[in-house]
Order: C-alpha cells, then structure tokens, then sequence
C-alpha cells in the first residue's frame, strides 16, 4: 500500500472511533414514571446505533 493510502484508512477509522466515541449516552436506567427501563437486546442496541449513525450522516 501507499503512504496516501495509509493516510486515508487512518483518516476513515479515526473518524469512526470519533463518531462513536463522541455520541451521546444516557446513563439513567430509570424512565420518568420511574419505572425501571428493560434492558435492550443486542439486536437492538446494533439498530439503535446504526439509526443514530444514518441520522448524523444525513
């Protein structure tokens, strides 16, 4: 590989590891009825994330 293509895959996942990096996490587990919030499968964690990931790209 070339250093400009060196250069442009070290671009693509520093900006990955900063997109994800930098979102927004809440931390409460609590709605605001103050019920406990269930815990989300990994199916939906993974859509979850990719649904916030299109909306920053758009």
């Amino acid at each position: 590989m070339t250093l400009g293509r060196y250069a442009t895959v070290a671009a693509l996942v520093a900006s990955i590891v900063t997109a994800f990096g930098c979102s927004k996490k809440d931390s409460s587990t609590q709605t605001a009825s103050g019920e406990t919030a269930r815990e989300l499968t990994d199916s939906e964690l993974i859509q979850n994330t990719l649904n916030e990931v299109v909306t920053r790209w758009h």
